[in-house]
Parts: C-alpha cells; sequence; structure tokens
C-alpha cells in the first residue's frame, strides 16, 4: 500500500464546481487496483461536493462520479489520534467498507465537516468572507500539512546557488536583448553566424552558444 502523499505535493486541484454545487473540496481517497495477486493500493486525488443534501464524489481526470451519499447519511472519523487519514462511513451501510481519506490539514477537514453539518440541516454552508479569508486558509492547510507529514528526505537537495541561477538568467537575458534589437530575422540571423564564429574559435567565450552547450552537452 502506499502511503498517503507527502506535502511535497499539491495540496489539491484546481476545484471545478459545476453551477448547483455549493462547496467542493479536494481530498486524497484510498484506491484499490488488481485481482490476480491481491489489491494494489494508493491515494488519488478526488472531489467532493455538496449539492444540497447530496454528497458526490468524483474523478475529476475523467469526469466520472463515484459515489453518492445523503449528506446526512455520512460521518468522518479520524482512524487514530495521529493519523493523518479519516474514515468515512454511511450509517445506512454499515457493513459496506469506509472510504480512506487522507488530509494532514485539520483545518481542511474541519471546514468539511462543517459544510457536511450544514448539508444535512438543509442549511447552505457559510461561505468565507473574503479573497484575503481564501488565502489565509490555504496558508493554514499548507502550514498544518508540512507539520504533520514532513517532506521526504529522500528528495535530493539542489548543489545549484543563487549566484548560478542569477548568472545563467543574465547570459539568457543578453539573447532576449539582442533578439530585441533586431528590425528583422535577416539581421538576427547575421548575429547568430557571429556568435556561431565566436564560439567555433573560443568555446569558453561567453555567449549564447556556450550557453545552449552546456544545457544540451555533446557526447
Amino acid at each position: 500500500m502506499s502511503p498517503p502523499p507527502s506535502p511535497s505535493m499539491p495540496l489539491g486541484v484546481p476545484v471545478a464546481m459545476s453551477a448547483d454545487s455549493q462547496y467542493a473540496v479536494d481530498f486524497l481517497v484510498k484506491s484499490s487496483s488488481g485481482l490476480l495477486f491481491g489489491l494494489a493500493s494508493k491515494f488519488e486525488w478526488r472531489q467532493f461536493a455538496l449539492t444540497g443534501p447530496t454528497l458526490t464524489i468524483v474523478d475529476t481526470s475523467v469526469g466520472k462520479t463515484l459515489h453518492t451519499f445523503n449528506a446526512a447519511d455520512v460521518t468522518l472519523r479520524r482512524k487514530a489520534p495521529d493519523s493523518v487519514v479519516y474514515a468515512l462511513e454511511s450509517r445506512s451501510r454499515p457493513s459496506s467498507r469506509p472510504l480512506e481519506v487522507s488530509s494532514p490539514s485539520v483545518s481542511r477537514v474541519q471546514k468539511f465537516q462543517a459544510a457536511l453539518l450544514a448539508a444535512a440541516a438543509a442549511s447552505p454552508p457559510t461561505a468565507d468572507a473574503d479573497l484575503l479569508t481564501l488565502l489565509l486558509g490555504v496558508a493554514m492547510d499548507i502550514v498544518e500539512s508540512h507539520a504533520a507529514v514532513p517532506p521526504s528526505e529522500s528528495v535530493a537537495t539542489s548543489r545549484v546557488s543563487v549566484e548560478q541561477i542569477q548568472l545563467h538568467l543574465a547570459e539568457m537575458q543578453s539573447m532576449y536583448d539582442l533578439q530585441s534589437s533586431c528590425s528583422n530575422m535577416e539581421e538576427l540571423y547575421v548575429h547568430l553566424l557571429d556568435l556561431e564564429a565566436a564560439y567555433c574559435h573560443d568555446p569558453t567565450v561567453d555567449s549564447f552558444c556556450h550557453t545552449v552547450h552546456k544545457l544540451h552537452p555533446v557526447q
């Protein structure tokens, strides 16, 4: 079974709510595949959308509705005190297998639970007041996710310094400046031929040709 992705992955995918949806949020949901040698599990992004009293869970990558519930019939409980995985269960179908939902952000889960309660009570969820509130909510999701699941140490640390990046950008900027100074393609072509000649004479010269060579070395 694959563990829930670390916060280095996106917290969510763009939410595309239908015109009738009152609330939508994205969560990672455990899915299973393979029958011959047992089930292989992984977590995949799914959209949870509330329309009136109905909760639908959608695979937005293919536009397919996977599950439909009555909001009043659904419970969401944490599987363990220190876990980021929650069990979504149906009261009317206690024998059915619960959905496992991953969310390192407690605030995101709490907002979803509040929306569920509002939908079950047939009252629309309270919308965030303004853009600043929305942005603060996203920031809180990120901070909570990183605190709950630290970034993977398997990701290699870049050895490129800020100074090296700035130097590379300065080299590329000189080519953009050259291009903008040319009034037609023929003039640009003449400059490129001059650069090529200078590079053939001295491959270490600081020019666009040298930059291309560094990015695409000839083996």
